[in-house]
């Protein structure tokens, strides 16, 4: 047993390194292990740390340690045991040279990659700045400051994400980020990047109408509805023969009937937000509902049903008299074709249950003109 000299170092920042090598006599296995002695005098105080059995050591092997983060005891010394093996005589030796004790690297900080602060996160006092992890790490160092000033704002993020506020409107600013891989080991800070906060009077965004959809329909009219998003007071509403000339109309609550249209004809539907004082939204999504047919729209109408409504799983559509049915198709509320229904029997039965839960059309063209009958999907 060999103990090494005593560290001014807390063993506990320490890593080693040594040349072994076996001499190797006996057909059983002698052991080497690397360790430490809080009493170089006393062998029963030995803890071993890593065991080198002679198999493994027929040539001259370097050998790395790493002491860091095992809280050793003070006043600990690092040592080397040999075991012969079973209590053997045979003659089996170790040899240990060249050990150097150094101070334990710490495995580098990454810098964070990809700051950015997304135009859309800006307002007249706030920002939010995000980037991408450089390593594992979990918390980061985010500083910020007006462009011109000296002296940065210090902040700690715990995501990869910061809300700057408090800023000053109107005002151009800087902000970087640094990783924190714990125990004082950090990485590079980022190159800082610039933005500029809105001026006071720059309005709040005005939100884009959302769900678009026809709610009924006839030979000469739509009533369409929407989700009003946002602080919008009223709404523009543009429609037109698909690639025609667009006609517009406005409306102060979130829904409007769309008359003086014409029968069995595909329409194009958009609605805007008005946040007053010229503040509008972008267009919504367009629809497309098409108009039923004129003048036999009633007797079709009664001639073709559909039930049960609302439907779980199936609905029957059954076609009254000697109507020759040509096709049937099922839309939702957006005028997106769902599927395209095979019909042989009377009445035609379709699955339903895979869809949705809301309002769908089923379109049924006959011989005669076609119907648009409206059932609800329900879970």
């Amino acid at each position: 047993m060999t103990a090494l000299p005593l560290f001014v170092e807390d063993l506990s920042t320490l890593q080693i390194s040594f040349w072994a090598y076996n001499n190797h006599w006996s057909s059983q296995n002698a052991v080497l292990e690397l360790g430490y002695m809080t009493n170089p005098y006393d062998s029963s105080t030995f803890v071993s740390l890593q065991s080198m059995t002679d198999q493994s050591y027929t040539q001259t092997t370097r050998t790395f340690a790493d002491l860091a983060g095992l809280n050793l005891p003070a006043t600990t010394r690092i040592a080397f045991r040999f075991i012969r093996p079973n209590g053997s005589s045979d003659l089996t030796s170790w040899y240990v040279d060249d050990v150097e004790v150094s101070v334990a690297t710490a495995t580098p900080c990454d810098v964070p990659t990809g700051l950015t602060v997304a135009a859309a996160t800006i307002s007249q006092n706030s920002a939010v700045a995000t980037w991408t992890a450089g390593g594992s790490e979990t918390t980061w160092n985010v500083q910020y400051k007006a462009a011109s000033a000296t002296n940065w704002t210090d902040a700690t993020a715990t995501t990869t994400s910061y809300t700057m506020n408090g800023l000053t409107a109107n005002t151009q600013y800087q902000v970087r980020v640094q990783a924190n891989c714990g125990d004082g080991n950090t990485s590079d800070w980022t190159s800082a990047v610039t933005f500029t906060t809105l001026p006071e009077d720059t309005p709040e965004p005005c939100e884009t109408p959302t769900n678009l959809h026809a709610s009924t329909c006839d030979a000469h009219s739509i009533t369409i509805g929407w989700n009003a998003n946002g602080n919008a007071t009223s709404w523009n509403i543009r429609y037109r023969v698909e690639n025609g000339s667009w006609s517009s109309a406005t409306s102060t609550t979130n829904s409007y009937v769309i008359s003086g249209l014409v029968a069995e004809t595909v329409y194009e539907i958009q609605v805007q937000a008005n946040c007053g004082n010229g503040n509008l939204s972008d267009w919504c999504e367009p629809i497309h509902i098409s108009t039923t047919i004129d003048g036999i729209a009633n007797w079709l109408e009664s001639s073709v049903s559909l039930y049960p409504n609302p439907a779980r799983e199936y609905i029957d559509i059954r076609v009254d008299g000697d109507l020759n049915v040509t096709m049937m198709e099922v839309y939702d509320v957006y005028g997106k074709l769902i599927n395209t229904v095979n019909v042989i029997d009377n009445p035609t039965r379709i699955n339903v249950s895979s869809l949705a839960n809301g309002m769908y059309f089923v379109r049924v063209t006959t011989e005669a003109g076609a119907v648009t009958k409206t059932f609800v999907k329900k879970g």
